[in-house]
């Protein structure tokens, strides 16, 4: 009887130091999966940054661009208004054919 009992014994033994092998492998594992869940998360920050910098230099670049020419639309319209010759008697004429109808 105490052959059956050493050999139920060494039996459970060998299954305690499995589901301890298992534990330490599930451990281990999960260990491992928070570290290359850390490692990605910070390439896509990285990377997300670069690119909205970029974006957002573009678009500081752009805003630029269209407020010079914007400007320069303007000023170019201004100068033509300036340019044109103000024909009052032809207003004043106009103005009193409206106004006396």
């Amino acid at each position: 009887m105490t052959e059956d009992a050493d050999v139920i014994q060494h039996l459970l033994e060998v299954e305690r130091e499995a589901s301890t092998l298992l534990l330490d492998a599930q451990k281990e594992a999960d260990k491992k999966n928070a570290d290359a869940r850390a490692r990605a998360e910070t390439q896509f920050k990285n990377a997300y940054s670069a690119i909205a910098a970029t974006i957002e230099a573009d678009e500081v670049a752009a805003k630029k661009s269209i407020s010079q020419k914007h400007d320069k639309d303007l000023a170019a319209y201004r100068d033509g208004l300036h340019a044109l010759e103000k024909d009052t008697d032809a207003c004043n004429t106009l103005l009193d054919s409206f106004l006396s109808a």
